[in-house]
Order: C-alpha cells, then sequence, then structure tokens
C-alpha cells in the first residue's frame, strides 16, 4: 500500500469513528431528553389534585365531621338543604366557598400511607372528615390532619390511594363548622336583582300600602309618578337583608298555638315576584316576653315565609325597615 492509499484509509477510518462517537452522544442526548420528560410527567402527576374534579363538579351530598358534630347537606335542584342534624335551608355561600376550596386544592408533597405515617401526621383517628357523593352515587372522604403551621399546611388522605398530601391549609376551616355556619339564617331567599315586583300591605289597610313593579329601566310604583332606580333597589336590599335573631324549629303545643295567635292577623304582609316564583311573608306585631325562647317583652317580632319551613324571630330594630317612605324612594 502506497503513501497516498494509506492516509486516504486512516481518514476513513477516522471520519468513520467520529460519526460513531457522534452517533453515540446524539442517541445518548435523545435518551436523557426522554427519560427527562418522563421523569417531569411523573412529578406533576404525582402533584396533581387527588380530589377529582369530576366529583366536584356533579356533588349530590357533603358530610362533613369534625369535634362539633355531624353535618349532613344535600343539594335539591339548585339550592342546598341542611338534611342532619336538622332540616333547613342551607347557606349556598358557605357551600360555594367549600367546593371551590377543594377544587382549588395545592399538593407540596407526598408520602406514602403507612402506619407509621398515619399515626405522625395524626389521620388515624382524624378530627375532620368530608364525605363527597356525586348524582351517580360515586363517593370520595377526605380525611384532614396534622396542621403546620410553620408552612401553613396540612396533611389529607383521600379514598383509593394510597398516598398521603401535604397541601396548603384549606381557607374553609373544617375543624370549626358548627350549625348555625350552614344554616341559611335568612328570612328572604331571593337576591333584590331577582325580584321583578314588590308588594307590602299594613294590617289597617285592605288594599297594598305600596306597589313596586320593575320596569326595563326604572321601578313603578302604585303610589309615586317619580321614584330612583337605585334607591328602590337599596330600600328593598335592606328589607331583604334582615337578620334573624333566631329560628324556632321545635315548638311545643303551648307555643305553636301562642305563634299562631301573633300570625292570625299580622302586622304587616309582603308579597315578592321573581321571574319564577311568588313568595308570601307575613310579619307580626311586637311580641310580649316568651321566656322559654329567652324573649325580652316588645323586643322582638315574627316573621314567615311561604317558601320556609320555620318561624324567624327578628329583632325590634328591623321593624322599621317594613315601614316605606317617599323619601327611600324619590
Amino acid at each position: 500500500m502506497n503513501t497516498n492509499e494509506y492516509s486516504r484509509s486512516n481518514r476513513n477510518s477516522t471520519f468513520v469513528l467520529l460519526a460513531f462517537v457522534v452517533a453515540i452522544f446524539f442517541l445518548i442526548g435523545i435518551s436523557e431528553v426522554f427519560k427527562g420528560s418522563s421523569r417531569d410527567q411523573g412529578a406533576e402527576s404525582q402533584l396533581l389534585s387527588p380530589i377529582r374534579a369530576d366529583i366536584l363538579a356533579n356533588i349530590k351530598t357533603i358530610k362533613i365531621k369534625n369535634n362539633l358534630g355531624t353535618y349532613t347537606l344535600t343539594k335539591d335542584n339548585n339550592s342546598w338543604l341542611l338534611k342532619e342534624p336538622r332540616l333547613m335551608p342551607a347557606n349556598t355561600d358557605v357551600i360555594n366557598s367549600l367546593l371551590s376550596d377543594l377544587a382549588s386544592t395545592s399538593v407540596k408533597s407526598i408520602v406514602a400511607k403507612d402506619p407509621i405515617n398515619l399515626s405522625n401526621f395524626a389521620l388515624e383517628n382524624p378530627t375532620v372528615s368530608v364525605d363527597l357523593f356525586t348524582e351517580l352515587d360515586e363517593q370520595l372522604k377526605i380525611q384532614i390532619g396534622l396542621i403546620n403551621p410553620i408552612n401553613n399546611t396540612t396533611y389529607i388522605s383521600v379514598t383509593d390511594n394510597d398516598s398521603i398530601f401535604q397541601v396548603d391549609v384549606f381557607k374553609t376551616n373544617f375543624q370549626s363548622y358548627r350549625l348555625s355556619d350552614l344554616i341559611d339564617s335568612s328570612v328572604f331567599s331571593p337576591s333584590v336583582s331577582e325580584v321583578i315586583e314588590f308588594t307590602i300591605f299594613n294590617r289597617d289597610y285592605k288594599d297594598p300600602t305600596n306597589v313596586l313593579i320593575r320596569g326595563e329601566e326604572n321601578w313603578k310604583s302604585n303610589k309615586y309618578k317619580t321614584i330612583s332606580k337605585e334607591n328602590v333597589d337599596k330600600k328593598i336590599e335592606k328589607i331583604l337583608n334582615i337578620d334573624t335573631h333566631m329560628i324556632i324549629d321545635k315548638q311545643n303545643e303551648e307555643l305553636k298555638t301562642m305563634l299562631a295567635n301573633y300570625l292570625e292577623k299580622p302586622l304587616y304582609r309582603v308579597i315578592l315576584k321573581t321571574k319564577d316564583k311568588k313568595i308570601e311573608y307575613q310579619i307580626s306585631s311586637l311580641l310580649k316576653a316568651i321566656p322559654e325562647l329567652k324573649l325580652e317583652k316588645r323586643q322582638y317580632f315574627l316573621m314567615t315565609a311561604s317558601d320556609r319551613q320555620y318561624t324567624y324571630v327578628i329583632s325590634k330594630a328591623n321593624m322599621d325597615e317594613f315601614y316605606i317612605r317617599y323619601s327611600d324612594l324619590k
């Protein structure tokens, strides 16, 4: 082999070797990319919330158990009812906040659900459990354990999952939920934007003392020619936001008769109309003292609503709201 042939052969060998080395590095690089992608996807999937979005989107019943009691809430059409421990209208705003809180659960870390970790994170006998039931009878149990005040996280376990999840502390304080938090204590169920007609009767008059009908641009009155949309909205909203002092859900025969007598000839009657329904309210005169309810003489009055099951006790300070002056509306 002459010198030229040897040199050409040497160059060919070097080229083949370099190509082989480049190919090896290329394959190693591709392999690392796929491994990295696989690791990232695995970590991301692990940190996804264990509280399934499809469960939250189809909730029918929520059961909350803490050291203060057990509460069962059920969705009935578009409204919520408290079924346990008492049958009462439920606070929809509280329930919506609760579900929103669960939906935004942010997982910080994951550990195995073994006996040691269950004990360390207070999940053996948790102080709080939340059971979610869907319309298709699917069930998800969430147990809430130890709260870490240093980093503001807590630990939860979820049925059918073999991990414990460290998550941001829920905005909803499940530990302190009590009956009063979950009850809709308002006598009036519609919002001011839903009211299309407001009528009020005084006991001394056969005809209504005020009829307010929502028009396309303003309210119309049976009594006044010129009224302000903003002021009518404001006045009706003040009435709708009247606070409840007490809900009388249990009555013996004597108390039932007494309440019926007060409401037989109400001081005011209010009729609200929305697009979907008509609701009638009765407002009693001021009560005599009722010791068994701890109600002082002439400090409270009664209200009932045709879409509510119970009788409501309202503080005397709210009585003036039912007297509508022209200055309230103009």
